[in-house]
């Protein structure tokens, strides 16, 4: 049901065909959520038995995925508020989101928010560079309840960054968990392969 809802929404429109037998469901332009969605299905579906009241995503784009993980999220906890943060505006629909969903967005990077609050639940979506998502992990993303990482096996991610992206990130942080750390994977992908 929940795949279906981010099917029915529709899927960012890419020329490179990432979603598989998900294609279909591409918006035309840039507008749309920019996920495989049974890998963001289940992972809502898993967050969802937490007590989640606030939400940090990093890299807002066009807003559909923190807006659609808000609105998700918000059915089990009506406390919860989302801040949103990227480094430009291409949030178009912020104006009518931010009406129907608890949702802040903010112009900048993590250090417009760094120090601000602890947050449940930090999404980090941002530039993909191992550096750049390194940096979001050791500003927020560590202090966080739940820290997720997009991309993290993103054939495309690797082959833009020498020093290996998001994926690299994601193995540090996996092998340097401590041992009552959970540590869940989502890696679904409509093709059934790494993106």
């Amino acid at each position: 049901f929940v795949a279906d809802q981010i099917r029915t929404l529709g899927l960012c429109c890419d020329d490179r065909k990432l979603y598989g037998k998900d294609n279909k469901y591409m918006n035309a332009g840039s507008d749309g959520l920019y996920h495989i969605p049974d890998q963001l299905a289940k992972c809502l579906i898993y967050l969802s038995h937490f007590e989640i009241t606030s939400v940090l995503e990093i890299g807002t784009y066009s807003g559909w995925t923190i807006s659609f993980i808000v609105a998700y999220l918000s059915r089990f906890n009506d406390a919860l508020s989302g801040v949103t943060v990227d480094v430009r505006d291409q949030f178009g629909a912020y104006s009518n989101i931010r009406e129907r969903v608890p949702l802040r967005f903010v112009i900048g990077d993590v250090s417009a928010i760094r120090n601000t609050t602890e947050f449940d639940l930090v999404f980090i979506d941002g530039d993909h560079s191992y550096g750049a998502a390194k940096n979001d992990y050791e500003a927020v993303g560590r202090n966080a309840t739940i820290c997720m990482f997009h991309d993290i096996n993103d054939k495309y991610v690797k082959y833009h960054d020498p020093n290996g992206g998001v994926p690299r990130l994601w193995h540090e942080v996996q092998a340097s968990s401590d041992e009552g750390d959970e540590v869940i994977t989502f890696s679904d992908h409509s093709a059934n392969e790494p993106i």
